[in-house]
Protein backbone atom coordinates (compact mmCIF):
# COMPACT_ATOMS: atom_id res chain seq x y z
CA UNK A 1 0.00 0.00 0.00
CA UNK A 2 1.14 3.50 -0.88
CA UNK A 3 -0.15 6.66 0.67
CA UNK A 4 -0.41 10.35 -0.26
CA UNK A 5 -1.49 13.44 1.67
CA UNK A 6 -4.01 15.67 -0.07
CA UNK A 7 -5.40 19.11 0.83
CA UNK A 8 -8.61 20.70 -0.47
CA UNK A 9 -11.36 23.01 0.70
CA UNK A 10 -13.55 20.04 1.76
CA UNK A 11 -12.88 16.48 2.88
CA UNK A 12 -14.77 15.12 -0.13
CA UNK A 13 -12.77 17.34 -2.47
CA UNK A 14 -9.47 16.15 -0.96
CA UNK A 15 -10.50 12.49 -1.35
CA UNK A 16 -11.57 13.03 -4.96
CA UNK A 17 -8.35 14.89 -5.85
CA UNK A 18 -6.20 12.17 -4.29
CA UNK A 19 -8.19 9.40 -6.00
CA UNK A 20 -7.79 11.04 -9.44
CA UNK A 21 -4.14 11.96 -8.87
CA UNK A 22 -3.02 8.41 -8.06
CA UNK A 23 -4.90 6.84 -10.97
CA UNK A 24 -8.37 5.95 -9.64
CA UNK A 25 -7.56 2.77 -7.70
CA UNK A 26 -10.31 0.30 -6.84
CA UNK A 27 -8.90 -0.54 -3.41
CA UNK A 28 -8.11 2.37 -1.12
CA UNK A 29 -8.61 3.70 2.39
CA UNK A 30 -8.93 7.24 3.67
CA UNK A 31 -7.91 8.72 7.00
CA UNK A 32 -9.18 12.24 7.73
CA UNK A 33 -6.38 14.19 9.39
CA UNK A 34 -8.15 17.57 9.49
CA UNK A 35 -11.72 18.50 8.47
CA UNK A 36 -10.74 22.10 7.69
CA UNK A 37 -12.36 25.34 8.75
CA UNK A 38 -14.32 28.07 6.98
CA UNK A 39 -13.85 31.77 7.65
CA UNK A 40 -16.01 34.87 7.64
CA UNK A 41 -17.42 34.86 4.11
CA UNK A 42 -17.53 31.08 3.79
CA UNK A 43 -14.04 30.89 2.35
CA UNK A 44 -11.57 28.27 3.42
CA UNK A 45 -9.61 29.42 6.44
CA UNK A 46 -7.90 26.07 6.94
CA UNK A 47 -7.98 23.30 4.29
CA UNK A 48 -9.15 19.76 4.88
CA UNK A 49 -6.31 17.20 4.90
CA UNK A 50 -6.68 13.48 4.21
CA UNK A 51 -4.27 10.58 4.06
CA UNK A 52 -5.16 8.49 1.01
CA UNK A 53 -3.76 4.93 1.06
CA UNK A 54 -4.15 2.72 -1.97
CA UNK A 55 -3.10 -0.62 -3.42
CA UNK A 56 -0.88 -0.06 -6.48
CA UNK A 57 -2.13 -3.30 -8.06
CA UNK A 58 -5.72 -2.01 -8.07
CA UNK A 59 -4.97 0.90 -10.40
CA UNK A 60 -6.44 0.44 -13.86
CA UNK A 61 -3.90 1.28 -16.53
CA UNK A 62 -1.32 4.02 -16.08
CA UNK A 63 -1.30 6.49 -13.19
CA UNK A 64 -2.58 9.94 -14.04
CA UNK A 65 0.20 11.64 -12.11
CA UNK A 66 2.46 11.66 -15.15
CA UNK A 67 -0.28 13.19 -17.33
CA UNK A 68 -0.98 16.06 -14.98
CA UNK A 69 -0.03 19.40 -16.61
CA UNK A 70 1.99 20.57 -13.62
CA UNK A 71 4.18 17.46 -13.64
CA UNK A 72 5.45 18.30 -17.12
CA UNK A 73 7.63 21.24 -18.00
CA UNK A 74 5.74 24.49 -18.31
CA UNK A 75 6.99 25.06 -21.88
CA UNK A 76 5.52 21.79 -23.15
CA UNK A 77 2.23 22.48 -21.37
CA UNK A 78 2.06 26.02 -22.77
CA UNK A 79 2.82 24.79 -26.33
CA UNK A 80 0.01 22.22 -26.13
CA UNK A 81 -2.38 24.80 -24.75
CA UNK A 82 -1.61 27.22 -27.57
CA UNK A 83 -1.88 24.50 -30.24
CA UNK A 84 -5.33 23.44 -29.03
CA UNK A 85 -6.64 27.01 -29.24
CA UNK A 86 -8.22 27.92 -32.54
CA UNK A 87 -6.65 31.01 -34.13
CA UNK A 88 -8.87 33.91 -35.16
CA UNK A 89 -9.37 34.27 -38.89
CA UNK A 90 -8.79 37.61 -40.58
CA UNK A 91 -11.83 39.86 -40.14
CA UNK A 92 -13.35 37.55 -37.53
CA UNK A 93 -14.43 39.50 -34.42
CA UNK A 94 -12.91 38.56 -31.12
CA UNK A 95 -15.26 36.71 -28.80
CA UNK A 96 -16.94 39.15 -26.43
CA UNK A 97 -15.77 38.64 -22.88
CA UNK A 98 -18.27 39.59 -20.22
CA UNK A 99 -16.10 40.99 -17.49
CA UNK A 100 -18.59 41.23 -14.62
CA UNK A 101 -21.01 38.36 -15.10
CA UNK A 102 -24.33 38.34 -13.19
CA UNK A 103 -22.91 35.61 -10.95
CA UNK A 104 -19.91 37.78 -10.03
CA UNK A 105 -22.14 40.80 -9.36
CA UNK A 106 -24.48 38.73 -7.17
CA UNK A 107 -21.50 37.51 -5.11
CA UNK A 108 -20.14 41.05 -4.67
CA UNK A 109 -23.63 42.24 -3.67
CA UNK A 110 -23.90 39.51 -1.02
CA UNK A 111 -20.41 40.09 0.34
CA UNK A 112 -20.95 43.85 0.62
CA UNK A 113 -24.27 43.40 2.43
CA UNK A 114 -22.67 40.93 4.84
CA UNK A 115 -19.61 43.19 5.37
CA UNK A 116 -21.73 46.25 6.12
CA UNK A 117 -23.87 44.18 8.48
CA UNK A 118 -20.79 42.97 10.42
CA UNK A 119 -19.37 46.52 10.53
CA UNK A 120 -22.69 47.89 11.83
CA UNK A 121 -23.15 50.20 8.82
CA UNK A 122 -26.65 50.85 7.56
CA UNK A 123 -26.63 51.83 3.91
CA UNK A 124 -27.97 50.84 0.53
CA UNK A 125 -26.01 50.76 -2.68
CA UNK A 126 -26.26 50.25 -6.42
CA UNK A 127 -23.83 48.26 -8.53
CA UNK A 128 -22.90 49.48 -12.01
CA UNK A 129 -20.64 47.35 -14.19
CA UNK A 130 -18.67 48.79 -17.09
CA UNK A 131 -16.11 46.49 -18.72
CA UNK A 132 -13.77 45.45 -15.89
CA UNK A 133 -14.83 48.17 -13.46
CA UNK A 134 -17.61 47.65 -10.95
CA UNK A 135 -18.81 50.86 -9.29
CA UNK A 136 -20.55 50.56 -5.95
CA UNK A 137 -22.51 53.77 -5.33
CA UNK A 138 -23.54 54.07 -1.69
CA UNK A 139 -26.68 55.97 -0.74
CA UNK A 140 -25.07 57.95 2.08
CA UNK A 141 -21.82 59.04 3.70
CA UNK A 142 -20.43 56.34 5.99
CA UNK A 143 -17.81 58.18 8.05
CA UNK A 144 -17.37 61.82 9.04
CA UNK A 145 -13.77 62.03 7.94
CA UNK A 146 -13.20 61.80 4.16
CA UNK A 147 -9.76 60.29 4.76
CA UNK A 148 -11.13 57.56 7.05
CA UNK A 149 -13.88 56.81 4.54
CA UNK A 150 -11.33 56.53 1.72
CA UNK A 151 -9.21 54.11 3.77
CA UNK A 152 -12.31 52.03 4.57
CA UNK A 153 -13.29 51.89 0.88
CA UNK A 154 -9.80 50.96 -0.31
CA UNK A 155 -9.38 48.20 2.26
CA UNK A 156 -12.89 46.81 1.81
CA UNK A 157 -12.61 46.69 -1.98
CA UNK A 158 -9.17 45.05 -1.75
CA UNK A 159 -10.43 42.46 0.75
CA UNK A 160 -13.48 41.60 -1.35
CA UNK A 161 -11.38 41.24 -4.52
CA UNK A 162 -9.05 38.85 -2.67
CA UNK A 163 -12.01 36.70 -1.56
CA UNK A 164 -13.31 36.89 -5.10
CA UNK A 165 -10.02 35.66 -6.59
CA UNK A 166 -9.85 32.84 -4.08
CA UNK A 167 -13.41 31.67 -4.71
CA UNK A 168 -13.14 31.58 -8.51
CA UNK A 169 -9.45 30.62 -8.59
CA UNK A 170 -8.71 33.20 -11.28
CA UNK A 171 -6.37 36.17 -11.35
CA UNK A 172 -8.90 38.81 -12.49
CA UNK A 173 -6.19 41.07 -13.91
CA UNK A 174 -7.47 44.56 -14.59
CA UNK A 175 -10.69 44.12 -12.60
CA UNK A 176 -11.53 46.96 -10.24
CA UNK A 177 -14.10 47.37 -7.49
CA UNK A 178 -14.69 51.04 -6.72
CA UNK A 179 -16.73 52.18 -3.72
CA UNK A 180 -18.23 55.70 -3.83
CA UNK A 181 -20.32 57.57 -1.26
CA UNK A 182 -22.53 60.64 -1.64
CA UNK A 183 -19.75 62.81 -0.23
CA UNK A 184 -19.79 66.05 -2.17
CA UNK A 185 -16.60 67.64 -3.29
CA UNK A 186 -16.53 71.39 -3.55
CA UNK A 187 -15.60 72.04 -7.15
CA UNK A 188 -17.51 75.34 -7.27
CA UNK A 189 -15.02 77.19 -5.09
CA UNK A 190 -12.38 78.64 -7.39
CA UNK A 191 -8.79 78.62 -6.27
CA UNK A 192 -7.42 82.02 -5.40
CA UNK A 193 -5.43 83.46 -8.26
CA UNK A 194 -2.32 85.55 -7.95
CA UNK A 195 -2.60 89.09 -9.22
CA UNK A 196 0.28 90.51 -11.19
CA UNK A 197 1.33 94.06 -10.28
Amino acid sequence: MKSVLQEASTVLGAIEKAWITVGQPEIFSVKILDVGKRGLFGFVKKPAIVSFSYDVRSIKGESKVSNHPRSRSSKVYEQNRLQNREPLKKGQPRPKVIAWSPEYIADIDGWLKESFKHLGIRTTFQLQAAKKILNVNLSNILLKSPDDEKILFVNLSYLIMQFFKKKYKKRFDGYHLILNSKRSTKKDDPKPQKKDN
